[in-house]
């Protein structure tokens, strides 16, 4: 019994998200212009306002965005990672380069993320 009630909502939800352009289930964009799905639009130049190390603050990283994978360009160091619907954002630096991996999120113009191993907390803002 339980299993069919699990395989009927499954049958609802996809019924529901087969109206015309997916209304309300999350597909073609996110209702703000971009093609992002239902992520936040990450894409541009980021200046660090705050950093463990004092003599970053003022650099700049370049965002690029596909879908909800996103890619960083912090002068030269290339991190990759995802953004969620939330705005919630994991991140590890290219593999050739080290080992470190930020976890934080995106409010506004403002992320903020939480580095390991070295524990860093970095803040950025949107230009």
């Amino acid at each position: 019994m339980k299993i069919a009630a699990v395989l009927f909502g499954m049958f609802l939800v996809t019924a529901l998200c087969a109206v015309p352009f997916g209304a309300g289930c999350g597909y073609g964009g996110n209702g703000n212009g971009d093609a992002n799905g239902d992520c936040p639009d990450m894409t541009g130049t980021w200046v660090v306002m705050d950093h463990c190390e004092p003599g970053v603050i003022g650099s700049t990283a370049t965002v690029t965005q596909d879908g909800c994978d996103i890619t960083s360009d912090w002068e030269g160091m290339i991190f990759t990672g995802t953004i969620d619907g939330n705005g919630n954002t994991t991140i590890t630096q290219d593999p050739l380069e080290g080992n470190m991996v930020c976890t934080g999120g995106v409010s506004g113009n403002t992320w903020t993320v939480d580095c390991t191993p070295d524990g860093c907390h970095v803040v950025s803002q949107k230009q």
